[in-house]
Protein backbone atom coordinates (compact mmCIF):
# COMPACT_ATOMS: atom_id res chain seq x y z
CA UNK A 1 0.00 0.00 0.00
CA UNK A 2 2.86 3.04 1.03
CA UNK A 3 4.31 1.99 -2.83
CA UNK A 4 1.39 3.60 -4.28
CA UNK A 5 1.62 6.43 -2.11
CA UNK A 6 2.65 9.35 -4.75
CA UNK A 7 6.62 10.45 -4.15
CA UNK A 8 9.69 12.14 -5.76
CA UNK A 9 12.85 10.59 -5.93
CA UNK A 10 15.82 13.29 -4.60
CA UNK A 11 18.82 13.59 -5.56
CA UNK A 12 19.87 10.49 -3.26
CA UNK A 13 17.56 8.02 -4.38
CA UNK A 14 15.14 8.80 -1.14
CA UNK A 15 11.25 8.66 -1.70
CA UNK A 16 10.41 11.90 -0.76
CA UNK A 17 6.72 11.75 0.66
CA UNK A 18 6.09 15.05 1.90
CA UNK A 19 8.38 18.24 1.79
CA UNK A 20 7.81 21.96 3.69
CA UNK A 21 9.22 24.57 5.24
CA UNK A 22 12.80 22.78 4.90
CA UNK A 23 11.25 19.02 6.26
CA UNK A 24 11.47 16.22 4.20
CA UNK A 25 9.27 13.11 4.80
CA UNK A 26 11.01 9.43 3.47
CA UNK A 27 9.71 6.38 3.21
CA UNK A 28 12.17 4.00 4.08
CA UNK A 29 10.94 0.78 2.61
CA UNK A 30 13.40 -1.36 4.72
CA UNK A 31 11.31 -0.78 7.84
CA UNK A 32 8.48 -2.58 9.27
CA UNK A 33 5.10 -0.36 8.92
CA UNK A 34 2.70 -1.38 11.23
CA UNK A 35 -1.03 0.13 11.29
CA UNK A 36 -3.44 0.42 14.30
CA UNK A 37 -6.66 0.82 12.20
CA UNK A 38 -7.56 0.04 8.97
CA UNK A 39 -10.73 1.20 7.12
CA UNK A 40 -12.17 -0.50 3.58
CA UNK A 41 -14.86 1.75 2.90
CA UNK A 42 -16.74 0.36 -0.42
CA UNK A 43 -19.90 2.84 -1.47
CA UNK A 44 -22.63 1.67 -4.36
CA UNK A 45 -21.34 2.41 -7.66
CA UNK A 46 -17.85 3.80 -6.42
CA UNK A 47 -14.21 2.10 -6.16
CA UNK A 48 -13.05 0.58 -2.89
CA UNK A 49 -10.97 2.82 -0.85
CA UNK A 50 -8.93 2.27 2.36
CA UNK A 51 -7.72 4.33 5.13
CA UNK A 52 -4.88 3.48 7.41
CA UNK A 53 -4.05 4.58 10.82
CA UNK A 54 0.02 4.52 11.02
CA UNK A 55 1.16 2.79 14.20
CA UNK A 56 3.71 5.55 15.39
CA UNK A 57 5.38 6.35 18.00
CA UNK A 58 4.63 9.44 19.97
CA UNK A 59 7.49 10.76 21.30
CA UNK A 60 8.82 14.00 19.45
CA UNK A 61 8.76 17.75 19.64
CA UNK A 62 5.42 19.85 18.13
CA UNK A 63 5.70 22.24 15.67
CA UNK A 64 2.31 23.00 13.57
CA UNK A 65 -0.54 23.04 15.55
CA UNK A 66 -2.43 25.70 14.06
CA UNK A 67 -5.11 23.44 12.38
CA UNK A 68 -5.53 21.33 14.89
CA UNK A 69 -9.14 21.83 16.99
CA UNK A 70 -9.18 24.74 19.38
CA UNK A 71 -5.50 25.14 19.31
CA UNK A 72 -5.47 27.45 21.85
CA UNK A 73 -6.86 24.78 24.27
CA UNK A 74 -3.57 23.04 23.83
CA UNK A 75 -1.77 22.53 27.36
CA UNK A 76 1.53 24.60 27.51
CA UNK A 77 3.45 21.18 28.31
CA UNK A 78 2.94 19.91 25.15
CA UNK A 79 6.03 22.45 23.69
CA UNK A 80 8.45 21.68 26.74
CA UNK A 81 10.33 18.83 24.75
CA UNK A 82 11.30 15.83 22.75
CA UNK A 83 10.79 12.69 24.90
CA UNK A 84 8.05 12.08 26.95
CA UNK A 85 5.50 14.35 25.14
CA UNK A 86 2.70 11.72 26.17
CA UNK A 87 3.69 11.09 29.92
CA UNK A 88 4.26 14.53 30.16
CA UNK A 89 0.85 15.97 28.89
CA UNK A 90 -1.05 13.35 30.67
CA UNK A 91 0.59 13.87 34.28
CA UNK A 92 0.00 17.32 34.16
CA UNK A 93 -3.54 17.07 33.05
CA UNK A 94 -4.26 14.54 35.58
CA UNK A 95 -2.37 16.69 38.23
CA UNK A 96 -0.43 13.10 39.21
CA UNK A 97 3.67 13.28 38.73
CA UNK A 98 5.22 11.85 35.42
CA UNK A 99 6.48 8.73 37.45
CA UNK A 100 3.14 7.65 38.62
CA UNK A 101 2.20 7.22 34.34
CA UNK A 102 5.04 6.01 33.37
CA UNK A 103 4.82 3.08 35.87
CA UNK A 104 1.11 2.59 34.98
CA UNK A 105 2.30 2.67 31.00
CA UNK A 106 4.31 -0.28 32.20
CA UNK A 107 1.50 -2.60 33.91
CA UNK A 108 0.13 -1.70 30.85
CA UNK A 109 2.62 -2.94 28.25
CA UNK A 110 6.05 -3.95 29.51
CA UNK A 111 9.18 -2.86 27.46
CA UNK A 112 6.97 0.53 25.93
CA UNK A 113 9.54 2.83 27.04
CA UNK A 114 12.85 0.44 24.56
CA UNK A 115 10.18 0.50 21.61
CA UNK A 116 10.65 4.28 21.21
CA UNK A 117 7.86 5.42 23.37
CA UNK A 118 4.13 5.30 23.94
CA UNK A 119 1.59 5.00 21.21
CA UNK A 120 -2.08 5.69 20.70
CA UNK A 121 -2.90 2.19 21.81
CA UNK A 122 -1.48 2.35 24.83
CA UNK A 123 -3.50 5.83 25.58
CA UNK A 124 -6.53 4.37 24.78
CA UNK A 125 -5.35 1.71 27.12
CA UNK A 126 -4.91 3.79 30.09
CA UNK A 127 -8.07 6.04 29.70
CA UNK A 128 -9.68 2.56 29.82
CA UNK A 129 -7.86 1.16 32.95
CA UNK A 130 -8.79 4.33 34.49
CA UNK A 131 -12.52 4.65 33.39
CA UNK A 132 -11.87 8.04 31.54
CA UNK A 133 -13.75 8.60 28.45
CA UNK A 134 -11.10 9.63 25.53
CA UNK A 135 -11.51 11.39 22.23
CA UNK A 136 -8.42 10.99 19.77
CA UNK A 137 -8.16 12.87 17.02
CA UNK A 138 -5.62 12.71 13.80
CA UNK A 139 -4.96 16.28 12.96
CA UNK A 140 -8.69 17.04 12.72
CA UNK A 141 -10.21 14.36 12.00
CA UNK A 142 -11.58 12.16 15.08
CA UNK A 143 -10.14 8.43 14.45
CA UNK A 144 -11.24 6.97 17.94
CA UNK A 145 -13.91 7.81 20.65
CA UNK A 146 -14.44 5.83 23.67
CA UNK A 147 -17.16 6.95 25.91
CA UNK A 148 -17.12 4.96 29.32
CA UNK A 149 -20.08 5.20 31.14
CA UNK A 150 -19.57 7.25 34.09
CA UNK A 151 -16.14 8.80 33.22
CA UNK A 152 -14.38 10.10 36.09
CA UNK A 153 -13.00 12.97 33.08
CA UNK A 154 -12.44 13.21 29.83
CA UNK A 155 -9.07 12.77 27.86
CA UNK A 156 -9.14 14.48 24.84
CA UNK A 157 -5.72 14.62 22.75
CA UNK A 158 -4.76 14.98 18.96
CA UNK A 159 -2.37 13.04 16.94
CA UNK A 160 -0.04 15.47 13.93
CA UNK A 161 3.09 14.02 12.78
CA UNK A 162 4.87 12.22 15.84
CA UNK A 163 3.25 14.15 18.61
CA UNK A 164 0.20 14.38 20.69
CA UNK A 165 -1.08 17.63 22.03
CA UNK A 166 -3.63 17.33 24.83
CA UNK A 167 -6.37 19.53 25.58
CA UNK A 168 -7.24 21.32 29.09
CA UNK A 169 -9.78 20.17 31.30
CA UNK A 170 -13.46 21.56 30.57
CA UNK A 171 -11.77 23.96 27.51
CA UNK A 172 -13.52 24.51 24.16
CA UNK A 173 -12.16 21.45 23.14
CA UNK A 174 -13.39 18.79 25.17
CA UNK A 175 -17.04 20.17 24.36
CA UNK A 176 -16.62 20.31 20.41
CA UNK A 177 -15.57 16.47 20.80
CA UNK A 178 -18.53 15.73 22.82
CA UNK A 179 -20.81 16.87 20.31
CA UNK A 180 -18.79 14.66 17.62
Amino acid sequence: MLRKLPYVLNARGESILHEESQEQWILDETQKWRYIELTVLQNEGAAVTTEAVVHRQLNSLGISHSFLIAPECILPEAFEGEHGCMQRQLAALLEVPIAEIEYEFTLLRQGWEEKGGPDASLLLAYCAKAGMSCYLFWADRLIRRIVQPNASMCVCAAIWDDHCYFYKKGSRATDICKKK
